[in-house]
């Protein structure tokens, strides 16, 4: 296990590894495990070890539901996004059409299949009403009050990004909120967004060859009457170096102390951990932290050397716990914690190239 320490003075952003040091206080939230698609349209669960009875029991209850055989529905269902203990589940029906879905507490062992959207639903945003009132911590509302929007980003033939919306109140999906923004050209890297207050954030690529990747930001809660987007530059390539492969190699994050935007990027045996600071008059991207994971595996007697063909695979990240996964040595999953900096080993899995991965987290009051 590895820790990073900061050097706040040194305007370089430069930091160093030292020996990890025992965290004062367990946080406020942990990371409970992660939820994949298998292969056989089954999902898998990978626990992750906790010091808390009650985050062990809770990995139990999620484990057992998604172990049983109608711990999916009908079976074809893969996690795509997961908030406040609730699952969000999808089932494709074919290309570009709308998905059938299902929400799952899995806790409580229950599940709820929605109707179907009425547009194709390329990503999924799980929030609750509140989202975006202030500062996170302290738990979720009820589950009553969860809201589910559907996004398809047509910005690759008509220029459009598509919203829907669904309220359990009514038990039905609102009216299509189209909003014509003056975007490039492009498409998601990632799928799964992440959200920050009441606003979601995608990493997306264009086919401007002069912009690349970019994130896009789409503000959805009640402090917006429609759907606002705008566009995020990331940090510039000089700095981060060469990106290969951006669904690989790059993650949104939100540093857990102050809920800002940050981007993870995944570079030889490295991840460097940039935070976005709009104090200013022009949003400034930070690099706040560096982890040598070649120096990690050496300092671990447990660990084999990392080789040149290793490959860092950055996966998804817990926003509650503010936990980066990722993958080393072929289908080993590890924890980089932004709150402590520390790195631990989560456990074994293998699922499809096609599957995405989401964490499983919640908050508990202070």
């Amino acid at each position: 296990m590895c820790r990073v320490s900061r050097d706040d003075d040194d305007p370089t952003g430069g930091e160093s590894v030292a020996a990890a040091a025992p965290p004062p206080r367990l946080p406020p939230s942990f990371l409970i495990g992660a939820l994949y698609g298998f292969w056989g349209g089954r999902i898998r669960f990978v626990r992750a070890a906790s010091p808390r009875d009650r985050d062990t029991a809770i990995g139990a209850a999620v484990a057992r539901f998604f172990s049983r055989s109608d711990g999916n529905g009908d079976g074809g269902y893969e996690p795509v996004t997961s908030r406040g203990g609730l699952v969000v589940l999808r089932r494709a029906r074919g290309q570009a059409a709308p998905s059938d879905l299902c929400v799952c507490d899995p806790v409580a062992g229950r599940r709820f299949f929605l109707p179907r959207p009425g547009i194709h639903d390329e990503s999924h945003v799980l929030l609750f009403s509140g989202d975006g009132s202030g500062r996170g911590g302290g738990g979720h509302p009820p589950r009553r009050q969860m809201i589910i929007h559907v996004v398809n980003l047509e910005l690759l033939r008509h220029k459009v990004l598509q919203v829907q919306t669904f309220s359990p109140e009514t038990n039905a999906w609102g009216p299509v909120v189209a909003t014509h923004a003056h975007l490039p050209t492009s498409s998601f890297i990632r799928p799964a967004p992440l959200v920050v207050g009441g606003a979601a954030y995608w990493l997306c690529v264009s086919n401007a060859a002069d912009l690349g990747c970019y994130v896009l930001a789409l503000r959805l809660d009640a402090s917006s009457s429609s759907p606002a987007a705008a566009q995020i530059e990331l940090p510039p390539r000089s700095h981060l170096g060469l990106v290969a492969k951006p669904s690989l190699e790059m993650l949104l994050v939100s540093p857990p102390a102050d809920g800002t935007l940050g981007l993870a990027v995944a570079r030889h045996h490295e991840i460097s951990i940039w935070t976005l600071s709009s104090s200013s008059s022009a949003a400034r991207w930070t690099q706040r932290a560096v982890v040598d994971l070649a120096r990690m595996a050496a300092e671990e007697e447990m660990l084999p050397p990392l080789t040149a063909d290793e490959e860092v695979r950055l996966e998804c990240f817990a926003e509650s716990s503010g936990a980066v996964l990722f993958r080393l040595y072929h289908g080993c999953l590890f924890e980089l914690s932004l709150a402590t900096m520390e790195v631990r080993f989560i456990g074994y899995y293998s699922k499809r190239d096609t599957s995405s991965m989401c964490a499983y987290d919640m908050d508990y009051p202070a």
